[in-house]
């Protein structure tokens, strides 16, 4: 089992949509380190806080990604966990990039793993008011991904 303060690598995604609530910082205060892309951080669009170091993705590997139907970011960000060939945990929330991740054995979390790693280590209170900040800020989740996050978070009971 990994320990909650990997080494990180996000998509756009996750940026984009911790940025939509105020809560990008919770990355820094959940994980180690948190690297992007060059790519991601051009398609974030706004200022990369200081603590997150960008860093450059094989153009090869991220086109070859790319033509198997990952978008820029996901397919610069993946190609970067295969070039450095460390002990990288990869920040994915779409479902054709995390279906990539586990056919090639990354290892990945999601926005909502993210939110129940900063409740576990004491930095939220409670994951279901972000949960539902997200659904307001357009972040696409099931029901029943939402039901499960909450049990996992102990908090399927609550009002």
């Amino acid at each position: 089992m990994m320990s909650f303060r990997e080494l990180i690598i996000s998509d756009t995604s996750c940026l984009v949509n911790l940025e939509r609530i105020d809560a990008v910082c919770l990355l820094q205060q959940v994980f180690k380190k948190i690297i992007i892309t060059r790519e991601v951080a051009m398609e974030f669009g706004k200022p990369v806080p200081d603590w997150i170091e960008i860093r450059n993705a094989s153009i090869q590997r991220t086109r070859e990604l790319q033509e198997l139907g990952l978008d820029l970011g996901e397919a610069s960000s993946i190609a970067l966990v295969l070039e450095l060939q460390g002990d990288y945990l990869l920040l994915l929330d779409d479902l054709d990039a995390r279906t990539f991740a586990t056919q090639r054995n990354l290892n990945f979390i999601g926005l909502l793993g993210v939110l129940l790693r900063a409740k576990k280590q004491g930095i939220i209170e409670k994951v279901k008011p972000y949960t539902e900040y997200l659904q307001t800020v357009g972040f696409r989740m099931s029901q029943d991904l939402i039901q499960k996050t909450l049990r996992d978070a102990g908090e399927s009971n609550e009002n």
